[in-house]
């Protein structure tokens, strides 16, 4: 599924912003130069396994590229190989009918 809150535009030029890596783990902050959207890129080289994140327009894409696992949570996003990045879990939250999700992002 291409989800607007979970997958970039493909074809995008897009610049790096902030780059972090540790234990395997990389974490980068990306910029669309045509669309001025901000996404977090998220590649685990130990298992080739990624997932990118879209920031919301307004939202703290600094918070996003710190915790980056607590946001892939919140929407359900699985990390996936990657050929099929940004596949959403489709199942809904257990934590449906019970307020606020305990990973959401404040």
């Amino acid at each position: 599924m291409n989800d607007s809150h979970d997958h970039a535009p493909a074809g995008s030029a897009r610049v790096v912003l902030a780059k972090r890596k540790n234990a395997g783990i990389q974490v980068t902050l990306l910029w669309a130069q045509d669309t001025n959207a901000v996404a977090v890129l998220v590649h685990d080289d130990s298992t080739d396994d990624q997932f990118e994140l879209s920031v919301d327009p307004g939202a703290n894409a600094l918070d996003t590229f710190e915790h980056p696992y607590a946001y892939a949570a919140w929407r359900r996003l699985s990390a996936r190989r990657p050929e099929a990045r940004g596949v959403m879990d489709p199942s809904p939250s257990k934590h449906a009918n019970e307020g606020a999700h305990p990973l959401r992002p404040s």
